[in-house]
C-alpha cells in the first residue's frame, strides 16, 4: 500500500512490493495472483469457503438483500481488512485508481458459482425455497446485489467527497448504498 500511495498504481511493480516486504517474487505469487489482488486484498480461491462459512455463521441475517450485500463485500475482501489502517489505505487506492475495481470484479465473478450456491442455501426459509426456479433466483440475487456493490464502490471512488472519515464508516456507507440501490429498484419494478 505504501508504494502504491506514494508512487502510483502503474509505477508500483511486483518486484518493488516483494523487495519492500523482503520476500521473493515467487513467494509473492504463492499468496497473490497479481499486483492488483495484493493491493486490494483479494482473497485467494482457497480461503473463500472459509470466509463464506465464517460470514454465514457470524451474520445469520434473515433479510436477504443486506445478507447478500455483506457476503459480496466479504468475498471481495478489500473493505473488511482487520487492520483499520489497511482499510483506509485500500479505500484511498480505490479512490485514486477506480479502474482497479474492474480486475477485482473479474476475480469476484470467477467465484460466482460458489456464491450462487451459498445464496441458494440462504433462500431456505424464504418464499423462494419451494420454487422450481430457486437456482435461477439465487443467480439473479447474486447479479443484482453484486452489481449494486460495484455501483456503490464506483460512485464512492469517483465522488468528490474527500472528507476524513474512518474506513469502517466508508464501508458502512458503501454497504448502505448498495442495499438502497437494490430496494429502490425493487420498489420501482413493483
Amino acid at each position: 500500500m505504501t508504494l502504491v500511495l506514494r508512487d502510483g498504481l502503474g509505477e508500483t511493480t511486483v518486484d518493488a512490493i516483494s523487495d519492500l516486504a523482503d520476500i521473493s517474487t515467487r513467494t509473492f505469487f504463492n499468496y497473490f495472483e497479481s499486483k492488483d489482488n495484493a493491493v486490494l486484498g483479494v482473497h485467494p480461491a482457497e480461503v473463500i469457503d472459509e470466509l463464506i462459512a465464517d460470514y454465514i455463521h457470524e451474520h445469520p441475517d434473515p433479510a436477504l438483500v443486506p445478507a447478500i450485500v455483506g457476503l459480496v463485500l466479504t468475498v471481495m475482501g478489500s473493505p473488511h481488512s482487520s487492520r483499520a489502517r489497511m482499510k483506509t489505505d485500500r479505500l484511498e487506492v480505490v479512490k485514486r485508481h477506480p479502474e482497479i475495481l474492474g480486475g477485482q470484479m473479474a476475480q469476484f465473478t470467477a467465484r460466482a458459482s460458489k456464491l450462487t450456491q451459498t445464496i441458494e442455501t440462504m433462500l431456505t426459509g424464504t418464499p423462494f425455497e419451494k420454487t422450481s426456479d430457486r437456482t435461477a433466483h439465487a443467480e439473479l440475487l447474486f447479479v443484482l446485489c453484486g452489481g449494486a456493490v460495484r455501483i456503490a464502490l464506483r460512485e464512492w471512488a469517483t465522488s468528490l467527497d474527500d472528507s476524513v472519515v474512518g474506513a469502517d464508516s466508508r464501508v458502512t456507507d458503501i454497504e448502505r448504498r448498495a442495499i438502497s440501490l437494490v430496494h429502490e429498484l425493487r420498489e420501482g419494478l413493483s
